[in-house]
């Protein structure tokens, strides 16, 4: 098997919450193909979830260096790298060059978080309606509910998505990939009707 098909198996594990697995299927990758951008793009994007934070900037770094003209789907995950180590210019400076049609959910959340950590709130008032007005059912409960995510990188989203104004708690009517259990202590107090 190939460095790309670990790398696969991989972002599966990782995508799951296997994150051990998904470790050991990135070294192997890695192994493999030490000087490939594009892989050390995708773990640059996963190691804040494996406990590695650092290590995701660093590879992110290289792998910009490697290939400054990355493609557009890389700026996910460098821009993540850099955010989950609290790195928020450089994770700006990605989603800048990133066409704004091209932002998932999760571009458009780190996106507002980022102009939080930043202290830019204007922008990140205004991130916030822009992502909500494509996903009104996001909320900072519903999204550090994603199992791919580390516990220091749930911490991370809390504080920048509360600062920015995201809604914090999932709402009981939402779609059903937004039911989560309560994360959050202030969302677990019983509803008075």
């Amino acid at each position: 098997m190939g460095a790309h098909a670990h790398d696969i198996l991989a972002v599966l594990f990782a995508s799951s919450g296997d994150f051990e697995k998904a470790k050991k299927e990135f070294e192997t990758a890695l192994s493999l193909n030490p000087g490939s951008a594009g892989l050390l793009m995708s773990c640059a994007g996963w190691a804040g979830a494996l406990g590695e934070p650092e290590r995701g900037a660093e590879a992110a770094d290289r792998a910009i260096r490697l290939n400054p003209n990355y493609p557009v789907w890389a700026g996910n995950t460098l821009r993540h790298a850099y955010f989950a180590v609290g790195r928020y210019e450089d994770a700006l400076s990605i989603v800048e060059r990133q066409p704004f049609e091209t932002l998932t959910r999760w571009g458009l959340v780190t996106r507002a978080a980022i102009y939080a950590g930043l202290d830019r709130l204007k922008e990140a008032k205004s991130a916030v309606a822009d992502t909500l007005s494509q996903y009104p059912d996001v909320t900072i409960e519903s999204f550090i509910s994603d199992p791919g995510m580390s516990d220091d990188e749930r911490r991370r989203f809390d504080e920048t998505m509360c600062k920015a104004g995201f809604p914090v708690c999932a709402k009981d009517d939402g779609p059903a990939d937004a039911a989560v259990a309560a994360l959050l202590p202030e969302c677990s107090a019983p509803n008075p009707s």
